[in-house]
Order: structure tokens, then C-alpha cells, then sequence
């Protein structure tokens, strides 16, 4: 039976999820989730795409993407599936198959706000759920990019974040991440922060 085609509809956001070869817990150590991290820092130099969601489990992976172009994902993918399983097979001194032959993707539209939200929630969560953390809060993951305020050198601010910061702090919040200027409205001007690290 044929595949589905994949949908890539222009300008949408990706809730992408990989997983290890039959679902084998390969990359519980941390050393290899660190050779992860690094790969997909390289495929962002490679290829035009912001990370607003991450989070790495042992034998699966979570990310939250918006490439430039939507046409370009499956040559991200395809290029970061190939690359890690060849460092990481390298690094374990293994071969063969490291991912599953192919990872799942949902698409969700950019205005798509309580999605988006959603979808964040629920990567950042899977640590809590799968019994490994007490909290939400786990270094392989990037909830404190956005809760603490650490920049990790991949996350950028989801734009879906920015509205609800400026609902919850009265713009002040906003004022501080250098979201509005100081004479225009919350409501008419919240966006994504420009040339800063949280854009």
C-alpha cells in the first residue's frame, strides 16, 4: 500500500516526532543527546528553519520547526536522520538502522495560537509524563528557554507565546523582552523580538 502524502502546507509550523529503531532506548546517554543537540545546530546553518519546540527522550524525539520554505522539510529531515545515525552509530560503534524509517509531522497554521500552545505543552511535558521528572523542567529539552528565560544557542520564541505575555503582564512583560516600543499599544504592536537571541 502507498504512503500518504506528506502535507506541507507554505508558512505552517511542524510538530515533528522521531523515533529510534524499534523503539530502542538509543539515546538515553547523555553524551548522545548531546551529539543531537550539535546536528541540529549544523542542519540550522544548513537549512533555514526555526526551532521553537525541542525535546529529546531515550529512544524518541520532539520538535516544534518552521523552515523557511515548507517544501524544504523533508530534505531537513532526511539530511538530520542521515547525519545523526551516522554520528551516533559511529559513537556506539553499531550499524545499521537508527531511526525509524520515517517520522511523523503535523502541520499547524502560524495564527493558530491555542495549537500552538498546545503542542508545546505537550513536548515539554513528555519528561513528566514518562516518569523521569518530577516537573516539566529537563535539560534536553528547551521548557527553560522559555519559562527561565535561558537561551540555549537553538530556541527561538514561538510567536504564539508573545500575545499571551502581553495578556498576562499588561505589557510590561513585553517591554522587558524588547517585544513594543514604549509608546504603542500591547495590542497593536506585540510581535516577535528582532535581532536578539529570543527572535
Amino acid at each position: 500500500m502507498a504512503r500518504a502524502k506528506r502535507l506541507l502546507p507554505h508558512g505552517c509550523n511542524f510538530h515533528i516526532t522521531l523515533r529510534c529503531n524499534s523503539r530502542q532506548f538509543l539515546i538515553s546517554k547523555a553524551l548522545r543527546r548531546d551529539v543531537l543537540l550539535a546536528v541540529l545546530k549544523k542542519a540550522q546553518q544548513k537549512f533555514a528553519v526555526k526551532v521553537y519546540g525541542l525535546c529529546l527522550m531515550a529512544n524518541h524525539l520532539h520538535l516544534l520547526l518552521k523552515p523557511e520554505d515548507a517544501k524544504d522539510l523533508p530534505r531537513l529531515m532526511h539530511w538530520f536522520a542521515w547525519y545523526s545515525a551516522m554520528a551516533l552509530n559511529r559513537l556506539s560503534g553499531r550499524c545499521g538502522h537508527f531511526w525509524e524509517a520515517r517520522y511523523f509531522s503535523t502541520p499547524i497554521h502560524p495564527k493558530d495560537h491555542r495549537r500552538m500552545l498546545n503542542t508545546l505543552r505537550y513536548i515539554h511535558a513528555n519528561p513528566k509524563a514518562a516518569g523521569v521528572r518530577k516537573g516539566f523542567y529537563d535539560p534536553y529539552s528547551n521548557y527553560g528557554h522559555y519559562i527561565r528565560l535561558q537561551s540555549d544557542d537553538i530556541s527561538e520564541w514561538s510567536p504564539a507565546l508573545c500575545p499571551l505575555a502581553c495578556s498576562s503582564w499588561k505589557g510590561p512583560r513585553c517591554l522587558i523582552w524588547g517585544v513594543i516600543p514604549r509608546d504603542t499599544s500591547a495590542e497593536s504592536a506585540c510581535a516577535v523580538p528582532k535581532g536578539s537571541n529570543n527572535t
